[in-house]
């Protein structure tokens, strides 16, 4: 909870937990289905309840996009016109990383800074981490996550896409 978004909003993943265990003891559900657009919030819900012990299955769907590729959040309706085309630069230098990534496994996380801040996008952190600790990593190995998290104008926006240097099986 003190990686990524949890480093510049102390005590933000606190509040997420004691709000979904709350809401989970008084709706007693057997499922919970999250998005994984806040992937570290899912990761940090799926441990919270491994360690809790708490009987909820926790099912994620994928990241949803709009036909631009820009990630759906309720956030996106603070983005004026002008902010939301400087926006759609994340998720298109998140793509053109990976599709480098996938042919010459590399990602070049200074050029995606650069793309960005092209954008008047100001960088809160741009990371490879592992996919589940979310430690930050030098090499890619086994499933890593390019994530990001930026300011367009006064509103945060983060994004991230999944790399491996293998295929899945």
């Amino acid at each position: 909870s003190n990686k990524l978004c949890g480093a510049e909003r102390e005590g933000h993943f606190d509040g997420v937990a004691t709000v979904i265990i709350r809401l989970i003891k008084i709706v007693k559900p057997e499922k919970l289905i999250l998005g994984e657009k806040d992937w570290q919030q899912l990761i940090i819900i799926r441990r919270l309840f491994k360690e809790l012990s708490i009987a909820v299955k926790i099912q994620s769907f994928a990241t949803q996009r709009d036909e631009n590729g820009f990630a759906y959040s309720s956030r996106n309706t603070f983005l004026s016109d002008s902010e939301r085309l400087n926006a759609l630069s994340l998720p298109i230098a998140i793509k053109e990383a990976k599709n480098a990534f996938e042919k010459e496994k590399l990602i070049n996380l200074k050029k995606i800074a650069y793309k960005l801040e092209q954008n008047n996008l100001k960088i809160e952190y741009i990371k490879i981490v592992d996919a589940f600790s979310l430690k930050e990593k030098e090499d890619i190995s086994g499933i890593c996550l390019l994530a990001a998290a930026v300011k367009c104008g006064s509103t945060r926006l983060i994004d991230h896409t999944f790399l491996m240097k293998r295929k899945p099986i």
